[in-house]
């Protein structure tokens, strides 16, 4: 299924990767195909969603409100 989302940017470490945002919702992406390139930020794009999980055993959560010491 098709949907519409803006890319708000892409991502500096990985080459595949970029931040959408569909409505109120920003996601990281990952065009696996290369299809969409070049990409600009700040464009509409019409997009295929899919979701996966990577290889991991177990979410790994990140609590960036919290400060290390």
């Amino acid at each position: 299924m098709q949907n519409d989302v803006i890319l708000e940017k892409m991502d500096d470490c990985i080459e595949e990767s970029c931040w959408l945002r569909k409505g109120d919702v920003l996601f990281e992406g990952f065009d696996l195909t290369g299809a969409l390139w070049p990409l600009f930020p700040g464009r509409h794009y019409r997009v295929d969603l899919d979701l996966g999980q990577l290889d991991y055993d177990d979410p790994i959560v990140i609590n960036e409100t919290e400060g290390r010491t």
